[in-house]
């Protein structure tokens, strides 16, 4: 594969995860998930992303982040929990930061 070909491969992936209607609906997904109320590592919760910073602006500044390539994500917070059925075996849970949550739930 011709290396003009694969940047344009890469082009058309960036614009439409930074797309802001992906954007959206990755949030949309995040905040409606089970683990929701959990905050990330940044100590955010999707409610706090709603109510103290709003979801546009939120958005407006991820966008931003990665289209000028600053934006980095933080490691995951994980915790052990049960597996389910009770066998006593446990399986590792990873939280996410809001943000990065956003950008990585397509």
């Amino acid at each position: 594969m011709g290396g003009g070909r694969s940047g344009r491969r890469f082009d058309d992936l960036f614009n439409f995860v930074h797309d802001p209607a992906t954007l959206l609906l990755a949030f949309d997904r995040v905040a409606g998930n089970q683990g929701a109320r959990t905050p990330g590592v940044d100590g955010l919760t999707a409610t706090d992303v709603e109510e103290d910073i709003g979801v546009p602006r939120f958005l407006d500044d991820l966008r931003a982040a990665l289209k000028d390539r600053s934006f980095r994500p933080l490691p995951v917070r994980e915790r052990i929990i049960p597996k389910p059925g009770g066998s006593g075996k446990v399986r590792k849970l990873g939280i996410r930061r809001s943000r990065t949550g956003s950008f990585r739930r397509r």
